[in-house]
């Protein structure tokens, strides 16, 4: 009996292990199944993988779509770039179209004399000319500013007519002879040839071929002697000056004026206003409003002082 007993037990054993084998087996295969297989609402099978696939596909698909977009907006800058860059072009060639017309015109009206009139201290550029305007209207003959200084030197004397020669050949003009001054106020520089003295805007001692006289803006400016008028022009260290001849060599430039109201080869009589200060140029700004007043003798400079009547 009791081994009818062992025998039973070893067979309900070997059958629970059986069973319990295939169960196993079957739910490995399920899960295998499931894995590989689902459906769809309609019933249909889809294989899992193949999804996968599909989802793969739809993600390369998107990047291109992506990339696609990127290349779009890329040309699409690109584009609008491209067209900014020929509308600027565009419109400096325009610009520069216009400028050249201008410039023409400029040059078709330079000449070496140009007529200049005179406002109250404005003036247009001209390339190295400035041409001033005058409340008449009235025109006055205008030499190109010049870089060297006018005081010493022959000046404009060789070229001047015939009839403007014998005009100075007539004048008489000698050290003993007495100048009027050209405007009220202090001298504020010296003349000195053979001694540096200080010039306040430069910050430097330097030789002084004239005197500066201390002025008012727009204070008339009157012709020391009779002379004539050899030379209106522009320096860029005494401003407009103009040059009048007086006899026997002698020559007196009034610098840093305006609103000159006489013309080269004009006679002009000791007591005339011809002209009014001007604002100082960029070398005497510290010195303020003044006149420039220099004499010259066969183109060297001499001492104004010499000649000007001085009121104990």
């Amino acid at each position: 009996m009791r081994n009818n007993m062992r025998n039973n037990m070893k067979s309900n054993m070997r059958n629970k292990f059986i069973a319990s084998t295939s169960l196993c087996v079957v739910g490995f295969l399920g899960i295998v199944f499931a894995t590989y297989y689902t459906k769809d609402d309609g019933g249909n099978k889809i294989e899992l993988k193949k999804v996968e696939k599909v989802t793969v596909e739809n993600s390369a698909a998107q990047e291109d779509f992506a990339k696609e977009d990127v290349a779009n907006a890329a040309g699409a800058g690109t584009d609008t770039e491209f067209s900014n860059v020929a509308n600027a072009a565009g419109a400096g060639s325009d610009a520069k179209d216009n400028n050249n017309d201008g410039s023409d015109n400029d040059v078709a009206v330079a000449g070496d004399i140009i007529p200049g009139n005179i406002t109250g201290g404005d003036s247009t550029s001209d390339g190295d000319r400035e041409v001033y305007l005058d409340e008449e209207d009235e025109t006055t003959p205008f030499r190109e500013k010049t870089e060297e200084n006018p005081i010493e030197g022959e000046g404009n004397l060789k070229g001047l007519s015939t009839e403007v020669n014998a005009a100075i050949n007539a004048l008489s003009f000698n050290k003993k002879s007495n100048l009027l001054w050209p405007v009220e106020g202090n001298i504020i520089l010296e003349y000195n040839m053979d001694n540096t003295i200080y010039f306040p805007t430069l910050n430097e001692y330097k030789t002084n071929p004239s005197i500066v006289i201390q002025s008012e803006e727009f204070a008339p400016v009157i012709a020391s002697a009779k002379g004539v008028v050899t030379e209106i022009g522009e320096n860029d260290e005494i401003g407009v000056y103009i040059k009048t001849a007086v006899g026997n060599d002698y020559e007196i430039t009034y610098g840093q004026i305006i609103n000159p109201t006489v013309e080269e080869g004009q006679v002009v009589d000791a007591g005339d206003v011809i002209a009014c200060v001007n604002k100082p140029t960029r070398f005497y700004e510290k010195e303020g409003y003044n006149l420039n007043f220099a004499v010259t003798k066969k183109g060297k400079a001499v001492d104004p002082m010499k000649y000007l009547t001085v009121n104990e």
